[in-house]
């Protein structure tokens, strides 16, 4: 009987890790590259200054535009989010390379502390860490 249970926790722990790294792909990434209007005028708000550090893009290379609230999480929690709005100036922030990696570093370190929890916890930790910007691009839908 302990051996059934045992079996039955290890497989849930399997699939439910199998289930987080399927979350971290999202089909055709190409879909949510944001458009060259959006990407020119984010520099240009920011006066081609990284959002994070405020280095220049002269001093750290061409700003790259990050999704605020990224594709996979997109696709993953918010799928009623639409493809418009995730491509929108307002999900765009301009970051150096390195503020760039360190941004996705941070969001898969929270993804590593999360993955032995529960996939309904894991959910509702994904909605709180992005409930301003999946509002704000949600109200651009009415």
């Amino acid at each position: 009987m302990i051996h059934l249970q045992f079996e039955a926790k290890l497989q849930e722990e399997i699939d439910n890790r199998e289930h987080i790294n399927e979350m971290l792909a999202v089909p055709n990434k190409r879909e949510y590259k944001f458009p060259a209007y959006v990407k020119d005028e984010i520099r240009e708000k920011q006066k081609y200054c990284c959002a994070t550090c405020g280095k220049h893009d002269s001093q750290v290379g061409t700003l790259q535009v990050h999704h605020v609230l990224p594709t996979y999480i997109a696709y993953n929690f918010f799928p009623q989010i639409s493809l418009e709005a995730l491509k929108s100036i307002e999900n765009a922030v301009g970051l150096c390379s390195d503020c760039h990696t360190n941004t996705h570093d941070a969001i898969d370190e929270l993804f590593e502390e999360l993955e032995d929890s529960d996939i309904d916890y894991l959910h509702e930790t994904m909605r709180e860490q992005f409930a301003f910007i999946s509002q704000a691009l949600l109200g651009m839908q009415v």
